[in-house]
Formats: structure tokens, C-alpha cells, sequence
């Protein structure tokens, strides 16, 4: 996470910014929720009338907001209202997740429900876990056709941020023609005849009369949706639809604790696009790439010179009217614009300022007086700095937060410059301020097809060798292997057919043994014997 802001919405995990923080594994449990919710409401209003298919929802704990979002899409759903505690989870939907019949409202889930507020449908998914008596809270909310909450099923202890744990089937009697359902690890919704033995979250849809049972609307189990579905329910946004986030104004009696408070609304990031730096680039923090973008030669000389051996800074020639264009979208981090706008024409700086806004995907920084401040320079005359940029210090046009657009935070001061260039006093005070403008989770448009083009480099050429030069040798060694367990075999048979013949010899052996004491070979042996000794006396 890269800002405060990211931080208090992450809350630790409790919150999921889709494909900013979790895996993709979680970012399909809940978009799967949401869509189970999604086909409840759709077929409850299919089957009404036309004039009577008309709902509000309430969302508890819109978080994001992007279950807002795609319950605004539902045809008959005329407003949908989430509720929040938190004021960064408001301005991150609005800035992201904003339709025109959709309301964030920042309120304490536990005293909005006691409020007693009604609706067509309540639904609430993985929240009432955080409220003591949410559960309570829920079962006698005012809802006119159902009631849908999704929790964790048999949680342990262990959250800190959880407050009710091991939540099973008997915490929902006395809820209002009640069913339960069941969600897995992979986002398969089941019902109470489908469900699994490692379920995740036990769902509950609480009906009124007279509405049909959920567990016959579909069958179960239900699929759960894919990456590409969730991808498409993000970027599907017309832009009649979205609605910016309000702009914000923060006053502060002097410089200092102006500079100070924007210091800490920077984001420290990677890549930074620094337009007309002069001398001096930004230095709130280093970035690992700051590209200088600097239209005076002179200035231009000084930056090459100064950055000749820091291989993260990049210096263009250039105005940023002629080259922002060929800045692809999204392809910096931040772009800074620090006293610079109020030397471009009107229009020039509209032009600078829609570029920046393609441009950066994460910060825009901009610094500027307040009004117009007049500066004009004479033939010759030397800048701040003692060099000969006056030509470009001069103030063509003067800017107030209503020239910006939507989603901006303004940090104003109307007391800062009381000194010109030359630092000499001025006539009066002239106020200054900084426009910032986040952008959180900005969505970057997909190829429709994207070849792999880049060339090997030599250490991975040779890698390459040696991972086939690896899977060759261990070809080599399964055959060995296979070889050795043939001789193996072999040998076994061989000591196998050596038993086998010890055998037949032991008992050839016994055969012979047996023959031996015969009666009629010892007969035998005893003439042989005597035939031999006759033999023998003749022979003498």
C-alpha cells in the first residue's frame, strides 16, 4: 500500500480493493456473494409487474464499493444506498465505484440499522461479524422483500477485528422465513442439501410472505464466477454512470503548515514526470526513475550536468505542450507541476492538466498561486536564480479551485507569496494552493493480444542452455534408472532360479541318500566290493 488512505480502507485485510490487495482466490469469494445476491434481487423483480419492479437496496458496509455498483445495474433497482464508517472507503467508491443511483453515506452500521431505515432488500457481506449485536441488528431491520447477510461460518478466535466468531445455523432462528446457504473456499454457493463439509460462509435470506423459496429459484451448487467476469463487472462503467468524487478543500493560516500537511498527502512512488522543474526538480522524496521535462536550454544544460552520473534521473527538452502527448496512458506514476501552470496560457494548462490526468496513475501535484498573480520581467533581466530564464518566468494566466474538475483535494493558503522573483516586496499578498488528485485502482486498458517480442539476454540464453543441458541429463537419468531397475529384476530371477536349483540339488541329494540305504544297493555295494578284492588277489 502506498498511502494512508490505501492503509485505513485495507484495514488489515478486513477490506478488499480488487486486484490491489488479497489474491485472486479472495477477490472471487466476494464477487461471487455479490452475485448470488445480484440473481436473488434480478429474478424477484422479473416477476413483478412493471410499474410494481421498482427497488432500494442498502449495502452494509459497501467497503469499496463495487457490490453498490453492480447492484445499480439491476434492472428495477432505482437507488441503492451503502453505508460505511469510514470516509476513505467514501471517496475511494465515489472516485471508483460512483453511479448515479448509487449513495455512499458515511454512518455507523450499528446506529444507521437501529434507525430503523427501509428498504426493498438489506444485504450485507462479511460485516455484522464486526458489530456486536449485528446479527440482532439485521433480523429486525425493515425490509420489504428479503434479507440477505453473508458472515463467516464456525469462525475461531483469532481476529482482532471480529467480534462475533464461531457463528453457526442455530444464531439464525428467529429470523423471518429464513434459509440457509453456504459458500466455499472456491466461491461455489450451496444450499443446506449441497453443503460441503470445509464451507467458508454461511449465508442467510430472510424472506417476507408470499416470495419464493431461493433454494427452488436456481440450482445448486452455483459456479463461482471467474477472474474475467470480475474484470468485466469493474471496467464495465459507462461514463454517463460514474459519478466523481466531491472535491475537498483543507485552509491553513500560513505556509508552513500548508507545506507540511502536503507533504504528507505525497505519495512516495516509483516513477515521477517532474514538468518544468527550472533548476531545482522536486525533492519530496527520490523516486527510482524522475524524468525532468524542461522547456529553457539553459535550465536544460544545468539538469544534464548536474544528473550526468545518476542513472535515475532522465532530462527532455521540451514544452510540456508539445510533449505530453506522446506520453502513453498510465505510464508514470505522479506528475508534478510545481509553479508552473501559472506561465501557460488558459488554455494551454487545461490541455497540460487532461494530459497529466491519462497520464499518471497514481498522483497529480499541482502547486500555483491563488488568482492571478501578476510577474512580468524586462529585456535582459536575470531570473531568481541570477540566469537568464526571466523570459520564461513571466504569469500568463491565474488559476482558482473551481478551474479544476472532480476528485481533486485543494490545500489553500491566502497568505503565501509577499516577495516576487527578484524578492522584493509585493504590493499585497497573494495566497497559493495545491491541487491533488488521487487515483486509486485506475484501470489500464488489455491488448487484445500480446506477443512476447523481447530478445533473451546472453545470462539468459545461457540459462536456457543449462535448463536444457539439465532436462537432458535428467532424461539420462531416468533411463539409467529404468536400466538399473531392469538389472535389478534380473537379478532377482537369477537368485530366484539359483534357489531353484539348490533346491533340486538337496533334493537329488536325499533322493540319492534314500537309494543308498536300499537293501538291495547295499547288496550290491557289498558284491562290488568283493568282485574288486577278487580281482585284486588275481592280479597278484
Amino acid at each position: 500500500m502506498n498511502t494512508a488512505i490505501l492503509d485505513f480502507i485495507y484495514n488489515e485485510g478486513e477490506r478488499l480493493i480488487p486486484f490491489v490487495t488479497h489474491n485472486d482466490d479472495e477477490v472471487i469469494r466476494h464477487f461471487s456473494s455479490y452475485n448470488f445476491f445480484t440473481k436473488i434481487i434480478k429474478m424477484d423483480l422479473e416477476k413483478l409487474d412493471v410499474n410494481e419492479a421498482e427497488a432500494n437496496v442498502l449495502d452494509v458496509g459497501f467497503g469499496c464499493g463495487y457490490g453498490c455498483f453492480i447492484f445499480s445495474k439491476i434492472p428495477g433497482v432505482k437507488q441503492v444506498t451503502g453505508i460505511d464508517v469510514s470516509y476513505a472507503c467514501k471517496s475511494f467508491a465515489q472516485e471508483n465505484y460512483g453511479a448515479r443511483n448509487v449513495d455512499f453515506v458515511v454512518a455507523d452500521a450499528a446506529e444507521y440499522l437501529a434507525q430503523n431505515h427501509p428498504f426493498s432488500y438489506i444485504t450485507s457481506r462479511h460485516v455484522l461479524e464486526h458489530i456486536p449485536n449485528g446479527l440482532d441488528l439485521t433480523k429486525n431491520s425493515n425490509y420489504a422483500q428479503r434479507l440477505i447477510i453473508d458472515v463467516p461460518y464456525n469462525e475461531k478466535s483469532g481476529n482482532q477485528h471480529h467480534v462475533i466468531v464461531g457463528i453457526k445455523e442455530d444464531a439464525f432462528q428467529g429470523y423471518e422465513n429464513y434459509e440457509l446457504f453456504y459458500e466455499g473456499l472456491d466461491g461455489t454457493i450451496y444450499d443446506a442439501a449441497t453443503k460441503p463439509s470445509n464451507a467458508n460462509s454461511i449465508l442467510c435470506v430472510a424472506s417476507r410472505k408470499g416470495l419464493a423459496c431461493v433454494s427452488e429459484m436456481f440450482d445448486f451448487p452455483i459456479q463461482p464466477v471467474t477472474i474475467e467476469y470480475v474484470k468485466s463487472e469493474m471496467l464495465a462503467r459507462s461514463e454517463d454512470s460514474v459519478i466523481q468524487s466531491h472535491n475537498r478543500y483543507f485552509n491553513y493560516k500560513n505556509p508552513t503548515d500548508l507545506l507540511l500537511a502536503v507533504e504528507n498527502a505525497i505519495q512516495h512512488v516509483d516513477v515521477v514526470l517532474d514538468i518544468g522543474p527550472g533548476i531545482v526538480p522536486m525533492n519530496y522524496f527520490r523516486p527510482k526513475f524522475h524524468i525532468l521535462l524542461e522547456p529553457f536550454d539553459e535550465y536544460v544544460q544545468i539538469l544534464t550536468n548536474r544528473f550526468a552520473n545518476d542513472g535515475s534521473v532522465f532530462v527532455i527538452s521540451g514544452t510540456s505542450q508539445n510533449l505530453m502527448s506522446s506520453f502513453a496512458a498510465n505510464s508514470v506514476d505522479t506528475v508534478f507541476l510545481l509553479d508552473v501552470i501559472e506561465h501557460l496560457t488558459k488554455d494551454d494548462g487545461v490541455s497540460v492538466l487532461v494530459h497529466a490526468e491519462r497520464v499518471a496513475r497514481k498522483q497529480i501535484i499541482v502547486f500555483t498561486p491563488l488568482g492571478f498573480m501578476p510577474q512580468t520581467v524586462h529585456e535582459g533581466e536575470k531570473d531568481g536564480w541570477g540566469l537568464g530564464g526571466a523570459s520564461v518566468q513571466e504569469h500568463l494566466s491565474g488559476w482558482v479551485p473551481e478551474d479544476f474538475g472532480a476528485g481533486w483535494d485543494f490545500h489553500i493558503c491566502e497568505t503565501f507569496h509577499k516577495v516576487d522573483f527578484r524578492n522584493q516586496l509585493l504590493s499585497k499578498e497573494y495566497g497559493a494552493f495545491f491541487a491533488i488528485k488521487n487515483f486509486f485502482g485506475k484501470p489500464t486498458p488489455i491488448p487484445q493480444s500480446i506477443s512476447d517480442i523481447r530478445k533473451l539476454l546472453p545470462s539468459e540464453v545461457e540459462l536456457e542452455k543449462v535448463r536444457v543441458e539439465l532436462m537432458e541429463t535428467k532424461a539420462i537419468l531416468v533411463d539409467t534408472q529404468n536400466q538399473l531397475v531392469d538389472t535389478q529384476n534380473q537379478l532377482v530371477d537369477t537368485q530366484n532360479q539359483l534357489v531353484d536349483t539348490q533346491n533340486q540339488l538337496v533334493d537329488t541329494q536325499n533322493q540319492l541318500q534314500k537309494i543308498s540305504e536300499h537293501p538291495v544297493v547295499r547288496l550290491l555295494i557289498k558284491v562290488r566290493k568283493i568282485i574288486i578284492n577278487f580281482v585284486k588277489f588275481f592280479i597278484r
